[in-house]
């Protein structure tokens, strides 16, 4: 394991068995960074399983790109990814992974992603990258950065077309996946990606959006099952999907 540092000493270049991972050193969230990338956790596996080389994947809520790299040792030279995050010098640091190890087409784009476009304020707790969102009651209970980003729908942002149907979608964005969601109904609709999507009560209630609304959300989009990421075997239907516990699952169309 190696490391340089890029621009300033803040921000280093680390050089993993697998892959090279840019990261800033001012950012707790970094050592989990580079546990996600060494270990062969549950996120990871689930990854590896539900993507091939030559499908899409959408890193909805990229944070550093750990998803991403994962994916890219999958799709090889073929597939797309299109990593979106709003913090712009994470942003940053994920181009550079994504340039350091990724042989199929990629873009980044350096923004929040809902149902309209505009801008909008984004909190960034110091304490962790992960945490960072546009809803105060999660984002901004204790110290915190904010930055006003560009803000875009989603159908706006992409052509379906370019596409092939299917493939993976990760969404992790902090109490913003409802608005998200409507923002991006034509895209998921023509592709039906299967999507990783984090269950978080506090986001939830930080952004008014009852779990009811989300699962009505998905299922007008056309999605009718769920798994926990741990059994992707055994599949659910999704109105019993319930709120009682912070975790990722997959849903299904």
């Amino acid at each position: 394991m190696s490391c340089r540092s890029i621009n300033s000493e803040k921000q280093i270049g680390l050089q993993l068995p697998h892959c090279q991972v840019f990261l800033n050193l001012e950012d707790p969230r970094f050592f989990q960074v580079v546990n996600e990338l060494l270990s062969e956790e549950t996120d990871k596996k689930v990854v590896k399983e539900l993507l091939k080389p030559g499908d899409s994947f959408f890193d909805i809520g990229a944070n550093h790109g750990s998803f991403s790299i994962i994916a890219s040792q999958i799709l090889g030279d073929r597939g797309t990814i299109i990593a979106v995050e709003a913090q712009p010098t994470v942003a940053q640091l994920v181009k550079l992974s994504l340039q350091a190890n990724v042989q199929c087409d990629f873009k980044v784009y350096q923004m929040a992603l809902g149902d309209h476009a505009g801008e909008i304020e984004f909190m960034i707790p110091v304490d962790s990258s992960g945490s960072a969102g546009i809803f105060a009651e999660h984002s901004a209970t204790h110290q915190y950065q904010k930055v006003t980003v560009p803000l875009q729908r989603f159908d706006d942002l992409v052509d379906a077309k370019r596409f092939k149907p299917s493939g993976l979608m990760k969404l992790d964005i902090e109490g913003s996946e409802y608005s998200f969601l409507k923002g991006a109904s034509r895209t998921i609709q023509q592709l039906q990606p299967k999507i990783i999507l984090e269950i978080n009560p506090g986001t939830l209630a930080a952004s008014g959006v009852g779990i009811q609304m989300l699962k009505t959300q998905l299922q007008e989009l056309g999605y009718r099952t769920y798994t926990e990421v741990n059994d992707l075997r055994n599949h659910l239907d999704l109105d019993r999907l319930q709120a009682d516990s912070q975790r990722n699952i997959v849903v299904f169309p």
